[in-house]
């Protein structure tokens, strides 16, 4: 059934030409400020604005290798927070493949973190299904959905080569339509 839905979604969001800005609401009973003892209040200090460094992370990949958002220092970095479960996270993502085998070899970086609960066992049967290459890591238990401030999903940041935060964009996007990628390429090209 999750496949027919799926496979429903897909096309009748796509076929509407604009894939955005549909996102999901994450439950305020699963947020991180819910489930924390004494609340976030440094974190939501730490949420990054427009034209503000990003918080470091380190994530681990689904091969266990841990991940650090520093180590990208001078690329263009395209963020998105994401889900299985999420119907816009899943409509947006061929347009994300195709965006990252486009830029992948340029000063572009894509990391796509996963906020299934359920960690690698949640994400691994779907990539294999779908064969989406580009950079997972895993959240399961939302700290740095949290630390970006994350409330909805997909929620995309888009950081500049100087490391700054150039755009944050919540909802699905089709990251094939022209200005989507005149933006990729001017951060691309931004010194």
């Amino acid at each position: 059934m999750r496949n027919t839905l799926w496979l429903l979604t897909v096309p009748f969001v796509l076929g509407i030409g604009l894939v955005g800005p549909i996102a999901c609401e994450q439950s305020a009973n699963t947020t991180p400020a819910n489930r924390m003892k004494g609340g976030t209040e440094s974190a939501a200090a730490a949420v990054p604005g427009l034209g503000r460094k990003p918080p470091d992370f380190s994530l681990q990949d689904l091969q266990g290798r841990p991940v650090e958002l520093g180590r990208f220092h001078g690329k263009a970095i395209f963020i998105n927070f994401w889900a299985t479960w999420c119907v816009p996270c899943r409509a947006e993502m061929p347009a994300m493949e195709k965006l990252y085998q486009d830029f992948k070899d340029r000063d572009f970086v894509m990391l796509a973190i996963s906020g299934d609960l359920g960690g690698k066992e949640d994400v691994k049967p779907f990539l294999e299904e779908f064969k989406f290459t580009f950079p997972i890591l895993l959240d399961p238990d939302l700290k740095i959905h949290d630390l970006y401030g994350v409330r909805g999903i997909p929620t995309t940041f888009l950081i500049d080569k100087k490391g700054t935060v150039a755009q944050k964009m919540l909802g699905a996007r089709d990251w094939n339509q022209k200005e989507a990628r005149d933006l990729i390429n001017k951060l691309i090209g931004a010194r």
